[in-house]
């Protein structure tokens, strides 16, 4: 009789803004690159050194105000010890423009701090961290306007981070570029920006710059998506037409002959498993089938957008 594959199930518990735990458990498919990753997370686990740092973008446009006093209360603790200074933004809502602008110079710190470890400071590279989840939470808030389906994420890892793997070939072919609502990816891991990112924020600065950077790593750091399902392939639709708007100059480096390194996407693990944390919600499964429905919809924004932290990762595999 032919073995069977473990099914690997994880579970993750956060904290919700009413200190309440909630759990939301996976089915992680049996793949080379999710057994690498299982082995990263348990390794990191082990560790009594470490703990698990959260990445929340899962705000709404209501969110601003309260984002935006965060984000200038990190860039005045920046500028208080930091010799370059960072533009402050008090009394009006940040655009696109000026998110990009700061995440550059987030960028610079760290081509600093790598290029000469003799200028690190603790306090500046916290507060350098804690700007850059900043600035992608403003920008999930613009992002998530009354008019369409919230789109939301949470980014984890165990910190501090000392386990690394490199992307190998056969890893790419889980990369996946159109993103599903449920679904769990591998974390960037990353400084700066890939292309998939630069072209949602159309940041021409970036790749007039060539500053765009793909991922060639990965850690234990995992992405859940909760964002709104795409219409079929239109992120690469999106890369196309954007791609297709731009002067020649800026087209030529652009590297379409060498897509493999180019890495478009994330790295797929696996998908939510609609339990009763889901069901109890709304009881009817077949809503949770529907490509944004008003179910999900409602959860995002009810209920996803009030986790505050993760407070455990679990891996379970059943089987023979």
């Amino acid at each position: 009789m032919k073995k069977l594959k473990p099914l690997i199930k994880c579970t993750i518990t956060f904290e919700d803004a009413n200190s309440e735990e909630r759990k939301i458990s996976y089915n992680i498919y049996y793949t080379g690159i999710s057994k690498k990753w299982i082995n990263m997370l348990l390794a990191n686990k082990k560790d009594k050194e470490k703990y698990i740092h959260t990445s929340l973008f899962n705000s709404s446009y209501l969110d601003i105000p309260r984002l935006h006093k965060n984000i200038t209360k990190t860039i005045k603790a920046i500028n208080s010890v930091y010799d370059i200074q960072l533009p402050e933004y008090v009394d009006s809502v940040l655009n696109k423009t000026q998110l990009n602008d700061l995440h550059f110079m987030f960028e610079k710190y760290g081509d600093r701090i790598e290029a000469d470890r003799s200028i690190f400071k603790e306090n500046i590279h916290i507060n350098f961290l804690r700007l850059n989840e900043d600035i992608h939470s403003y920008e999930t808030a613009l992002d998530n306007d009354a008019s369409k389906f919230p789109d939301m994420t949470i980014l984890l890892d165990y910190f501090p981070q000392t386990i690394f793997e490199d992307v190998q070939p056969i890893d790419k072919i889980y990369l996946k570029n159109n993103f599903q609502w449920g679904e769990l990816y591998l974390g960037y891991n990353t400084l700066g920006k890939d292309w998939l990112a630069a072209v949602f924020d159309r940041d021409l600065d970036l790749i007039n710059r060539e500053e765009i950077r793909p991922q060639i790593r990965y850690a234990a750091e995992t992405w859940l998506c909760f964002n709104g399902n795409p219409v079929c392939i239109s992120n690469m639709q999106r890369f196309e037409t954007f791609y297709n708007s731009l002067p020649d100059e800026t087209k030529a480096k652009v590297p379409l002959d060498k897509l493999s390194e180019m890495a478009l996407g994330r790295f797929i693990l696996g998908e939510v498993i609609i339990d009763d944390e889901f069901l109890k919600f709304d009881s009817n499964i077949d809503n949770w089938k529907v490509p944004n429905s008003k179910t999900k919809q409602k959860w995002n924004e009810e209920v996803f957008s009030t986790f505050r932290k993760v407070v455990n990762i679990e891996i379970n595999k059943e089987g023979n």
